[in-house]
């Protein structure tokens, strides 16, 4: 197995890190991290080996992942672009997570453990809601980081990565 690089962003209190890759050719190094990923292909194709599992992505694709799980990103195309957000489930408030109000967030960051690919051919508001996201800061990114997180949680069209992996080990 190779070795695991543990990458430790400062992500500021109740906040997110946003940030967008445009290279050639992507890839990075089998790591983990402490927070929640979500990970917008705006182009091109590769495949991303999480946890146990590797499956294909491709431009227009959402991907959500959970913390502590290896994973890395082997890019196929010559053209990647992606909006990458990093954020700890306090990136709201302490505890936003945790009332029944917010019970399908909560499954739905529950479930990233998984590693969810959203497949892009079904969900148009993907481009729109990053764009906005990617743009906005304080009160108004958060409010978009919201509504994708309850979009993502009311659709039922993704795959899992990784359905069996002993993250304990």
């Amino acid at each position: 197995m190779p070795k695991i690089q543990v990458y430790n962003r400062e992500i500021p209190h109740n906040s997110c890190l946003v940030f967008e890759t445009i290279v050639h050719r992507f890839s990075s190094t089998w790591h983990v991290h402490r927070d929640f990923e979500i990970v917008y292909i705006e182009s091109g194709w590769g495949h991303i080996q999480y946890g146990s599992g590797v499956k294909a992505y491709k431009a227009g694709d959402l991907i959500l992942l959970g913390p502590w799980i290896p994973h890395e990103f082997l890019e196929d195309s010559l053209n990647h672009h992606s909006v990458s957000l990093i954020f700890n489930r306090d990136f709201l408030v302490s505890g936003f997570f945790d009332s029944e109000i917010t019970k399908e967030l909560r499954d739905l960051l529950d479930r990233a453990i998984e590693g969810m690919i959203f497949h892009g051919q079904d969900n148009d508001y993907f481009p729109f809601l990053v764009r906005l996201i990617k743009t906005e800061s304080g009160l108004m990114q958060a409010i978009h980081i919201l509504t994708l997180l309850i979009q993502l949680s009311v659709n039922n069209r993704f795959s899992i990565i990784s359905e069996h992996y002993d993250y304990h080990s």
